[in-house]
């Protein structure tokens, strides 16, 4: 038996903590927070819950892991569906066939040309976003689109971004052709990596609660752990880390947890400062992050559980539909997510993200918002670039060397980027 710590109380530092536990350990969850969840938080009032975010849980396909998962979902307490259709709103157009570009959408000129440097372009890796994204689907739809689009999403240039930002805002496929050509070019191995489908089709299982958001899925876990007998500290904030004969003596609050095992889900540059490395760290760029909640007496005008934002004149970045995850409410609601410099002044957008959804046609004319508010979230969308991502790794790989018994999991341990995936391996690596 060893006495195991998990920093960090997210889905991935949840799913650590149980399986280490299952394996006879004495397992101690931290978490700075005063709930577990990290991103997998709903906020709740009398309007409704609300996420952080565009949140489903999705089946690994692992049975010992999907049984923790989701073994407290029903078809009373959950909606659960194979198909999550998702939408875009690009070039003054709502479309609910993808979540990529649809390049269909540009003028006839830009359109063809851009169309056959896509079928030129190869799937290589540039020194950076910019010439991976040109690498891809060529200049022409690289000025035309991306340019723009990273700019607002990222608050900078793509050629000062590292190429792991490709998966996020689904920036790794575009729409090209007609529904019949698409089917004929995806038999391409390498053209099938950069074009999307035109229909949705069946995939894994998703779920989400009926009631109190995906938040509710975190209360599920959480008394597993309990029930386990995992003990979770939350508001924990760590002031000390020191490493003596193989064992770890970590600082909380004035209270000092030995542990045989630590199990970091945060990034390594927060281990940084209490376990140092002599790396020096270059520490990526936050986007000041929130959310706008609104309430319509009216569905939406979509059949999408998210819709990205890709016009460079919308505040908006990606919004959340809750009536197509929570079908039996008739709950007509929405979450608007956005990304800008600290400088912004959030709260008083909120008259113009609502007018954006009119503007977009998500909104009839003459619906009747409810409810609003703006959530500001503490931590921002990180900006990644090449120097922060190879320092990163640097700290990574010093630590995986060194230390046999600290396990590094979730995104930033670039051992994954999906949640299925960062669950995969936080599962696989509690059960060694």
């Amino acid at each position: 038996m060893k006495n195991f710590l998990i920093v960090g109380g997210g889905i991935v530092g949840i799913t650590a903590a149980y399986f280490a536990k299952k394996s006879n350990n004495q397992v101690t969850l931290i978490e700075a927070d005063d709930r577990l969840g990290g991103l997998l938080k709903s906020d709740c009032n009398e309007a409704g819950c609300f996420d952080y975010g565009t949140h489903v849980a999705t089946k690994t396909g692992l049975n010992e892991l999907d049984d923790f998962l989701f073994s407290d979902f029903t078809d009373e307490n959950s909606h659960q569906f194979d198909i999550a259709k998702s939408g875009n709103f690009f070039a003054g157009k709502l479309s609910d066939i993808s979540p990529f570009v649809n390049t269909n959408y540009l003028t006839k000129a830009i359109y063809e040309k851009g169309r056959l440097e896509l079928l030129k372009g190869n799937n290589n890796l540039g020194i950076n976003l910019k010439e991976t994204l040109i690498n891809r689907y060529g200049d022409t739809f690289y000025q035309a689109i991306f340019k723009d689009v990273i700019n607002k999403f990222f608050g900078c240039d793509a050629q000062d971004l590292a190429n792991e930002c490709l998966n996020f805002f689904d920036m790794n496929r575009l729409l090209a052709f007609d529904k019949e050509t698409t089917l004929i070019k995806k038999k391409d191995e390498e053209i099938d990596k950069k074009i999307g489908f035109h229909t949705f089709s069946k995939g894994v299982d998703k779920i989400y609660p009926k009631q109190g958001g995906i938040g509710q899925w975190t209360t599920y876990l959480e008394k597993k752990l309990v029930e386990q007998g995992v003990s979770i500290q939350t508001q924990a904030q760590i002031t000390d880390i020191t490493s003596q004969d193989n064992k770890f003596f970590v600082t909380i609050d004035n209270q000092v947890l030995e542990a045989d095992e630590l199990v970091w889900t945060l990034s390594s540059g927060l281990l940084n400062r209490f376990i140092p490395t002599g790396i020096v760290g270059n520490k990526p760029d936050f986007r000041k992050t929130a959310i706008y909640d609104l309430v319509f007496d009216k569905p939406l005008n979509t059949d999408s559980c998210y819709i990205n934002v890709y016009d460079k004149d919308y505040l908006s970045s990606r919004i959340t539909c809750y009536q197509n995850l929570q079908k039996e409410k008739n709950f007509y609601a929405c979450s608007v997510e956005v990304l800008n410099e600290n400088s912004f002044n959030f709260e008083e957008a909120i008259n113009n993200i609502e007018q954006e959804l009119f503007k977009i046609g998500l909104v009839e004319k003459d619906s009747q918002c409810l409810f609003r508010q703006c959530r500001i979230l503490k931590e921002g969308f990180p900006s990644l670039t090449n120097k922060s991502v190879e320092a990163l790794g640097c700290l990574n790989r010093y630590y995986e060397k060194k230390y046999k018994n600290i396990t590094l999991l979730g995104r930033s341990s670039a051992k994954g980027f999906f949640m299925s995936e960062l669950l995969t391996i936080a599962y696989q690596e509690m059960k060694k």
